[in-house]
């Protein structure tokens, strides 16, 4: 698989309190699945595909574990996993309860700085069809 050195965007009008206003929002590829991800490891690595499978899973578990446990679990080079609550403010002690309190618990993810400087430093190239050169493939 070819990377792209860029990120495409495409301008898009939206109607905001009766205006036409513009915005500019990143246009993103299709979702690459386990299997492809697995394949490109192998292609780097000397493990086969099953046995990345294997790891990606067996990490997966370990992750969920730790944030179980109320625990941030972070890897060198990704970026930290941490269990991540909404809440809301009740006027008084009896209502602060689960049911009322909490609106949401779920995964908090921030990326190693490595990882947000790939992303800053990918370049960005504005999508249009007509721009695209014969070899760059619409996704």
């Amino acid at each position: 698989m070819a990377l792209n050195n860029y990120l495409t965007y495409e301008v898009k009008s939206r109607k905001i309190f009766g205006r036409d206003r513009w915005i500019a929002t990143l246009r993103l590829a299709n979702r690459c699945s386990f299997d492809e991800i697995a394949k490109e490891v192998e292609a780097r690595t000397s493990c086969q595909s099953s046995e990345v499978e294997g790891f990606i899973t067996a990490l997966a578990h370990e992750i969920e574990k730790y944030l179980h446990m109320g625990e941030n679990v972070e890897i060198e080079g990704l970026g930290t996993f941490y269990p991540k609550m909404t809440t809301k403010v009740v006027d008084n002690v009896e209502e602060a309860t689960i049911k009322n309190c909490i609106s949401s618990i779920t995964v908090g993810f921030r990326p190693h700085t490595k990882l947000k400087n790939a992303i800053k430093n990918a370049g960005l190239k504005e999508y249009t069809k007509a721009k695209l050169k014969s070899n760059d493939k619409e996704e």
